[in-house]
């Protein structure tokens, strides 16, 4: 099982590296999976959305307004109930809104997402 992050479907600009990380890493699972797709190998992969751990501290509240925060027990009982399910990507929670927001509205979606960038840049002037 590869953990990736929801992040790897819609950039954070404020975590340009992290989400790039991430996107390679799912588009390595996807690839991964095809090749193996012979096999008795399952590629699973994990997008966790915004989960309860020590890396949320460093974020501004400001900026997780409207984010729903998983404790990290229920993603694992959502990661261990997808790989029983053989579902191979696994998106809990709002790492699923926001593949489909990757799709649906973009823009959109990358402009929601890029509004501490746009505050921190408006503190500099």
């Amino acid at each position: 099982m590869n953990v990736s992050s929801g992040l790897a479907f819609v950039p954070l600009a404020i975590s340009p590296v992290y989400c790039a990380a991430k996107a390679g890493l799912h588009s390595f699972s996807e690839s991964l999976r095809v090749q193996l797709k012979n096999t008795k190998v399952k590629v699973f992969e994990l997008a966790p959305p915004a989960t309860q751990t020590e890396l949320l501290a460093d974020f501004n509240s400001e900026d997780m307004k409207g984010v729903s925060i998983m404790k990290v027990e229920d993603m694992v009982k959502v990661a261990v109930k997808g790989m029983q399910a053989d579902r191979f990507e696994i998106r809990p929670g709002q790492a699923n809104q926001l593949k489909m927001m990757s799709r649906v509205a973009p823009g959109f979606i990358l402009k929601q997402m890029s509004r501490s960038v746009d505050r921190m840049l408006r503190t500099q002037n």
